[in-house]
């Protein structure tokens, strides 16, 4: 019995409708959407390493039913007084497990809603629960609702970060479901009195689920993307790790101190390290009298639409990566670089680096797939790839492909917020235009821009570290 049958078997009335976002406020609305970009984003982030939000929260522990994740007692923020664990039961058919989410209220500890996850690690239900289930404390569905944005697990408590925004902002993104599902549990327990002469129902062990909806991230982003593109509120949208505006807006610097603050440790040291090893590899190329950008063009006039060190670029084979540089002359910069992947013989583009006159990178793009011709892919597999970018062979220059690499990795997270951006273009696109797929439209050119400073963002990372340390 999957556990929307078992709903429907202990409620004895089918699970709650789908939400009608059209009675939703507009500033909910943009809150949830922003809330689902950065659940991506997180979730995004963990498959960049092959890890689902189930992974983090099992904590390397052997997968019990009953047995709390990712220990006894769960995550509680001690700030926000808000609490989470991830646990399993038996009969639960069509989902791994699922999420329970609490906040404290004088102490007494309240039940908001469970997130039910499935087998890869996807929110695939919302349900709450009878009182004695999670052994909470009741309150009515309008008090609950006061309740809800409260909710926040702090990048500052144990375990990775990344999770703790993920089941955040799940709360944030289905926020006018979750409190639909707060007035059925109400109806449930007002049918439950009628039925037993006005008996309570709060100890009735047959009367554990009280309402439930199916739940799929995507999907729910595409509703109120729809939705608010409808109202023409869709530019107003903004925060939350991607901003909105028009195709191709500048990622503002708040949301890289962002993604820095909420970074774990051990990423903040791999993407200094890479920074390091690309200022040392830009001293050798000064040594010589040479800029990564004169490198590359190979001793060849500059010329518009000209591919360096010659046509195609450098390309491994054995790695699938590759890369080449030219310029625009409607664009301000020198040039820029290409950067490529290949996935099965497909040519995937991750990102595009701007040079300056003096040789240095001064931007990050992503563009539209007709620019480059290559295959679209979801933010989460192009991320997969940026850690596998390398050219091994001696084709070309070593130094212009280990600089290449290097400024990848240190810019790695900031590269996943423009990939996502660009996916936030594509759905705002869609929505706008019927439907239509954006890939081939030549006024939909650069999709989303950072502008960034090496050093600059070397001392930044140094400065967190430095932070934390002395923390």
């Amino acid at each position: 019995m999957d556990l929307l049958h078992r709903v429907k078997s202990l409620l004895g009335a089918a699970p709650a409708a789908a939400v009608d976002l059209a009675a939703v406020p507009t500033d909910q609305l943009q809150a949830s959407l922003a809330a689902g970009l950065e659940l991506q984003s997180a979730v995004e982030s963990l498959a960049g390493e092959g890890r689902t939000p189930v992974d983090v929260v099992m904590n390397g522990n052997a997968f019990t039913k009953w047995q709390m994740y990712p220990w006894q007692g769960g995550i509680l923020d001690q700030r926000s007084n808000s609490q989470y664990f991830y646990h399993s039961h038996e009969g639960y058919q069509g989902e791994h497990g699922h999420f329970h989410t609490f906040i404290y209220h004088q102490r007494k500890l309240v039940h908001l809603v469970a997130l039910g996850m499935d087998e890869r690690g996807r929110i695939n239900q919302l349900y709450t629960f009878n009182r004695w289930a999670p052994g909470d404390h009741y309150f009515p569905a309008d008090t609950l609702k006061t309740f809800l944005p409260r909710f926040h697990i702090g990048a500052h408590n144990d375990l990775d970060a990344r999770l703790h925004r993920f089941v955040t902002q799940a709360l944030v993104l289905f926020r006018a479901e979750i409190e639909h599902l707060l007035d059925e549990r109400d109806a449930t327990f007002a049918r439950y009195r009628e039925t037993h002469g006005g008996a309570s129902p709060f100890e009735d062990r047959a009367l554990e689920i009280t309402s439930a909806l199916p739940a799929d991230v995507p999907a729910q982003m595409a509703r109120i993307a729809a939705e608010l593109q409808r109202r023409g509120a869709m530019g107003e949208v903004g925060g939350a790790g991607v901003p909105a505006g028009a195709p191709g807006m500048t990622i503002a610097e708040a949301v890289v101190d962002e993604v820095l603050a909420e970074r774990s440790t051990t990423q903040l040291q791999h993407n200094l390290a890479a920074g390091l090893a690309l200022r040392e590899i830009e001293a050798r190329l000064r040594a010589q009298g040479r800029t990564v950008v004169e490198a590359v063009m190979n001793g060849k006039p500059y010329e518009h639409w000209r591919m360096y060190p010659w046509d195609t670029g450098v390309t491994d084979k054995t790695t699938g990566s590759q890369y080449f540089y030219h310029a625009h002359p409607e664009f301000p910069e020198h040039g820029h670089f290409h950067l490529f992947c290949h996935d099965h013989g497909q040519l995937v583009h991750l990102v595009a680096v701007a040079m300056d006159d003096r040789g240095e990178p001064v931007g990050l793009s992503t563009v539209n797939r007709w620019v480059t011709g290559d295959l679209y892919l979801p933010p989460h597999e192009v991320l997969a790839f940026l850690p596998r970018f390398r050219i091994e062979n001696d084709a070309f220059d070593r130094m212009v492909s280990d600089y290449l690499r290097q400024l990848l990795l240190l810019f790695q997270p900031e590269i996943g917020a423009l990939v996502r951006e660009r996916e936030r273009v594509f759905v705002d696109y869609r929505a706008a235009h019927a439907g239509r797929e954006p890939f081939e439209d030549r006024d939909l050119e650069v999709t989303s821009t950072l502008p960034i400073d090496v050093e600059g963002h070397i001392a930044r990372l140094e400065a967190e570290l430095r932070r934390r340390s002395e923390g």
